[in-house]
């Protein structure tokens, strides 16, 4: 009978409308920040999936790896992504993700032919040890820039929501910390400030401020957010 659950679960699960990339955008307003890239999912049990799970993209007649999509946040008739696992070729609207451990679970649904009956010693209690599925790994160290536009220190939109999901996806629990130019100056200040408020109404309780360990490259003004274990 169990059996039976499962493939009927499993069934339902393949015949459901898949899940599909509509849309492509990034993060913020223009001059952009960096090339990361947000993707927009929709389709049957969008609303099941879990903030930090990764879905494998395919494409129809593409042979090509196309890589992981990262959940960031979970709504009612979408949810948004970012591109975990780079491909062999970008992500494109209309190509299909498909949840992990879909795909880890399936194959091992039992097939329709006569069992032996089982040993009497198979039929006593066992203790399940196999772990739950985590969408972050507890002891990984995780470390991400938010750029600034030059001589300011406010936030963006873009810059909010990646707060966001890093907390959802790294976990509050840890210790995090602010590594900031090594010569700090008021705009500086005000930016860290900005960024500690914001965090700590995420749910941060207490915040580390670290100096860059190099000196900064990019085109426009950053600040590395960093989170590692205890």
């Amino acid at each position: 009978m169990k059996g039976f659950l499962l493939l009927l679960v499993g069934c339902f699960v393949w015949a459901a409308p898949p899940l599909l990339v509509v849309s492509v955008g990034r993060v913020g307003l223009p001059p952009y920040e960096g090339t990361e890239r947000i993707y927009r999912l929709e389709g049957g049990g969008c609303q099941t999936l879990r903030v930090g799970e990764l879905l494998v993209l395919q494409r129809p007649g593409e042979r090509r790896g196309l890589g992981r999509l990262e959940i960031l946040s979970v709504h009612p008739d979408h949810a948004q992504s970012r591109l975990s696992v780079p491909g062999d070729t970008f992500p494109l609207k209309g190509d299909e993700a498909i949840r992990a451990e879909l795909l880890g679970t399936l194959p091992e649904l039992p097939v329709a032919v006569p069992a032996p009956i089982p040993a009497m010693a198979t039929l006593r209690p066992q203790t399940i040890t196999r772990a739950l599925p985590r969408s972050f790994e507890p002891g990984a160290t995780y470390r991400e820039p938010i750029y600034f536009l030059k001589g300011d220190a406010s936030l963006s939109p873009g810059a909010q929501t990646k707060l966001r999901a890093w907390v959802e996806s790294w976990g509050a629990k840890g210790q995090w910390s602010l590594e900031c130019p090594p010569a700090p100056d008021t705009l500086s200040t005000l930016r860290s400030l900005a960024l500690r408020s914001e965090l700590q109404r995420l749910g941060i309780p207490s915040l580390e401020i670290l100096p860059l360990p190099e000196e900064p490259t990019e085109r426009y003004d950053a600040i590395y957010v960093k989170k590692a274990p205890w």
